[in-house]
């Protein structure tokens, strides 16, 4: 383990740290976290494919519930579309919640 300096209150900080304990500044893995113009600048840590996947399952979701209620409103309720909705909404949830749990799991 080895001390490096922390740029912005100058105290001796460990190099395994993700922040300076002092006083908070982020620091990337090797060294602070700095941008052109020296502004310190937040890390996005969760990938693009776990929103992305998000927001497909949301979509499925909300496509299931919607297919439910036409099917159940209409004159002969149709089955088969109230069968697809429930499907589509079950598949949906359970997409929705292994992909928060990767997105969780994967996180830095």
């Amino acid at each position: 383990m080895a001390l490096i300096t922390c740029p912005e209150c100058q105290a001796k900080v460990s190099n395994q740290a993700s922040a300076c304990p002092h006083c908070g500044f982020p620091f990337a893995r090797g060294g602070p976290i700095r941008t052109k113009d020296n502004q310190t600048r937040l890390v996005e840590k969760t990938a693009k494919r776990y929103k992305a996947a998000g927001c497909l399952s949301g979509l499925m979701i909300l496509t299931g519930v919607v297919l439910a209620i036409v099917g159940l409103k209409s004159a002969p309720p149709s089955e088969s579309q109230v069968v697809l909705g429930i499907g589509l909404l079950l598949i949906g949830s359970v997409w929705y919640l292994l992909n928060r749990v990767a997105a969780w799991w994967h996180h830095d």
